[in-house]
């Protein structure tokens, strides 16, 4: 029975992720996810499948184990995500000096 409840109850903690995946995936966007709250979140996590594993815990390495794998879906998103965004900004900043000195030169032409 006890490894019946540790089961279901790491396997909802461990798909708590869907939510945010789906919304991730949705908008695109994941720049409102604190990095410090992931790096926290993520390093104990990762504690508890080595606990789950010295501790020969079965519910407990497998619900971390689904969890580590989202929670590094969620990571690789928010990197890609931030490293596009961060891109997009550089060519709109680009585009915008451009046209600020094709508009100065034509100020300057007349």
């Amino acid at each position: 029975m006890e490894t019946a409840i540790g089961l279901v109850a790491g396997t909802l903690t461990g798909f708590a992720w869907l939510p945010q995946i789906v919304r991730i995936h949705r908008t695109k966007r994941a720049d409102d996810l604190a990095w410090g709250y992931l790096i926290t979140i993520g390093s104990g996590v990762a504690l508890w499948v080595i606990y789950g594993a010295m501790a020969r815990s079965m519910p407990v390495i497998l619900s971390n184990g689904i969890s580590i794998a989202l929670f590094g879906w969620v990571i690789t998103k928010k990197l890609r995500l931030s490293e596009a965004r961060r891109i997009a900004l550089e060519a709109a900043s680009c585009d915008t000096r451009s046209q600020d000195s094709q508009t100065m030169s034509q100020r300057g032409a007349t």
